[in-house]
């Protein structure tokens, strides 16, 4: 769910929501994606177990994340996975269609480094597509937080 954009131009803007708390011990992240009508939404809730014993204090280990996601797109195209396209009428006539797509996934982050400037975190992802298919990915995010002015985001991701 992070950085999912519901507006991808100017000119097809979505109003949604976007709601997260990090209550340090545990948290959610969540997200609505347009307002007056069916489409993606999706809930993150994450907790920092080793925060609930004398382990939490304990450098890098104490910030070790574990979280559950679900998502769904909930638009009425959601799940067509075949179609005819007529251009006399401009449009796709569904063949196939599965309905709504849900996704659930699992999991875990280890800060190594967390600075005012620079924040590390190694991490492991499962997602699994209801009906459809899953994977795995591990991976790193650095954060090079620049004062305010210039923020860089350095991802590396390899599926497993």
């Amino acid at each position: 769910m992070m950085q999912y954009n519901n507006s991808p131009t100017f000119d097809a803007r979505k109003v949604g929501l976007v709601l997260d708390a990090d209550l340090g011990k545990f948290g959610f992240e969540s997200i609505y994606s347009k307002f007056g009508e069916a489409g993606v939404v999706g809930i993150r809730g994450y907790a920092r177990p080793l925060q609930y014993t004398s382990v939490g204090d304990i450098p890098i280990i104490g910030g070790l994340e574990t979280g559950v996601t679900f998502a769904g797109d909930f638009h009425e195209r959601a799940g067509v996975t075949s179609g005819l396209y007529t251009t006399t009428t401009n449009e796709v006539i569904s063949q196939t269609d599965e309905g709504a797509v849900s996704i659930i996934g699992f999991d875990l982050g280890l800060p190594l480094i967390r600075t005012p400037l620079t924040d590390l975190t190694i991490y492991y992802d499962f997602a699994k597509i209801i009906n459809f298919g899953s994977g795995s990915a591990a991976g790193a995010i650095l954060e090079l937080n620049g004062l305010g002015l210039v923020n860089l985001v350095c991802k590396i991701r390899k599926k497993i």
